[in-house]
């Protein structure tokens, strides 16, 4: 859903892969999916490039949900960590690569995260991995 994505991370290298085909597939918005099947504990949004449309379909925080980050699309991890802010999420954390493991013991706030992500990528030229946020586990729900 994101030639950009698709550009920029074969434009890195990360990828050799060319994506070709095309498929026409139904989407829907997070809030039509918790409207049919309640509100997820976690929300993992896996979609290569989509992740601020899929944000842009949620009207409410979640208590939990994750998202790719990658060094090869910076202003769209910015933007997602923006949205879920608008949104009432107040802690996050992130892991690196495919380890699945949180960076770090304690949750933060979005500037520190987006720092802490910023001194990494100037050492990890193909920095991806994982966003978590989620509303203060103190924030009564």
């Amino acid at each position: 859903m994101s030639p950009e994505w698709i550009d920029a991370i074969q434009g890195s290298g990360r990828f050799t892969h060319t994506w070709t085909d095309r498929l026409v597939v139904p989407v829907t918005t997070l809030d039509e999916l918790i409207a049919e099947h309640g509100e997820p504990r976690f929300c993992k949004i896996d979609v290569e490039g989509a992740e601020q449309l899929v944000l842009a379909g949620l009207s409410q925080p979640l208590r939990a949900v994750s998202f790719e980050h990658a060094n090869e699309f910076v202003d769209a991890t910015e933007a997602c960590i923006a949205r879920c802010v608008e949104l009432g999420m107040t802690e996050f954390n992130f892991s690196l690569f495919e380890t699945l493991e949180l960076h770090h013991d304690a949750w933060t706030d979005a500037a520190t995260l987006l720092r802490r992500l910023g001194s990494l990528g100037m050492t990890h030229s193909a920095l991806f991995g994982d966003v978590y946020a989620r509303i203060s586990v103190n924030q009564p729900r």
